[in-house]
């Protein structure tokens, strides 16, 4: 579980470190920040490549 905690954390302090170097203002649906469509779309297919595998749940021999 504390890697999870510590990844979490580790996100939310730089969410927001895209959009210190955008000049104007940015489209926040599709990015620099972590929550747009850009950076979402990898964690996406990770998550349905997951859901697909065979055994998701079981362990690597």
């Amino acid at each position: 579980m504390w890697p999870a905690v510590i990844g979490h954390g580790a996100i939310n302090g730089i969410a927001q470190i895209g959009v210190l170097f955008v000049k104007g203002r940015p489209n926040p649906l599709l990015g620099p920040m972590p929550v747009g469509v850009i950076a979402s779309l990898p964690w996406a297919l990770v998550a349905l490549s997951i859901l697909l595998s065979r055994d998701p749940l079981r362990r690597p021999e």
